[in-house]
């Protein structure tokens, strides 16, 4: 059954198509009467077609609700900090991005290394996995909090991307929450976030400052804790 969360996410989605279609309706209905003298039936007509249009929608987000979900997930963007009792112990585990059919796997130990795993699936046979590097927390006098994997790859935009850095200038990223450039030479630098349920995400710097914060598809850009020891 559907969540107190999703249903009302999923009425504010259904009303706001609902007044979209009623005024594009309104507006092409009235400028058809006005220069072909239609009937006043072409109005009911229309308002019949914006009810079905209204009442599919309405079905597809009750029976599937992930798409309404993450699009509540999206509005959160860029998150909260995290608390400042949060200790290098809450990251052990194995934590996972996936970009489509791509999976972006990290695994953190206790000892303060970590290892990625890339698995593409559009190439399958293209595999990426790192050694065992060390990773390390960096926190902010503002409650920001990164996480910094060194010798890790930035797979989010792709292969090219990760392995020749297409795209970028001298493997510099932007941070959406900071506001200020970061150098991603030969590492990975994640945002510590956390969300209105308070679970930890780990959030992916971005390759240009206009790339803006997705309405939907965000989850693309983050990291969520999947397996703890």
């Amino acid at each position: 059954m559907p969540s107190i969360s999703c249903l009302f996410w999923s009425s504010v989605v259904l009303l706001i198509v609902l007044f979209l279609g009623l005024l594009l309706s309104f507006v092409a209905v009235a400028i058809r009467e006005v220069l072909l003298g239609a009937r006043s039936r072409n109005w009911r007509r229309g308002m019949r077609g914006v009810a079905l249009l209204a009442a599919v929608l309405l079905a597809a987000v009750l029976l599937c609700g992930a798409p309404l979900n993450s699009i509540r997930k999206c509005i959160e963007v860029p998150y909260s900090n995290p608390p400042s009792t949060l200790q290098d112990a809450d990251f052990v585990g194995t934590w996972e991005a996936r970009y489509g059919e791509s999976i972006d796997r990290l695994t953190f130990k206790a000892d303060g290394t970590f290892r990625q795993l890339y698995d593409d699936g559009y190439d399958e046979d293209y595999v990426y996995e790192t050694p065992w590097n060390k990773w390390s927390l960096e926190r902010f006098p503002d409650g920001r909090l990164r996480i910094c994997l060194e010798g890790a790859r930035f797979y989010e935009e792709g292969i090219r991307v990760a392995e020749q850095g297409v795209g970028l200038e001298r493997w510099v990223f932007y941070d959406p929450v900071s506001n200020e450039s970061v150098d991603m030479r030969a590492k990975v630098v994640l945002n510590v976030r956390i969300d209105r349920s308070g679970e930890l995400l780990l959030y992916h710097m971005w390759s240009s400052a206009d790339e803006g914060f997705a309405i939907v598809g965000c989850e693309r850009n983050m990291f969520r804790h999947v397996e703890t020891p």
